[in-house]
């Protein structure tokens, strides 16, 4: 596996890092799992931004 770097605003640093922590996670175990539900229902940040409407559709499958 290969270390990858990717910036962040502080913010969404410290989200992230008190999400892995109370799932118990890694950052990069965190977005593992993150990745696949994203891809399932669909939820790519284009489609949140373009359609509310798809957006709560895929949010209510959940």
């Amino acid at each position: 596996m290969k270390n990858k770097n990717i910036q962040i605003r502080e913010k969404h640093h410290k989200e992230l890092q008190k999400l892995s922590e109370s799932f118990g996670q890694s950052y990069g175990g965190l977005a593992e799992k993150m990745i696949p539900p994203a891809e399932k229902f669909k939820m790519y940040p284009d489609a949140i931004v373009l359609s509310p409407q798809f957006t709560l559709t895929a949010m209510q499958r959940i």
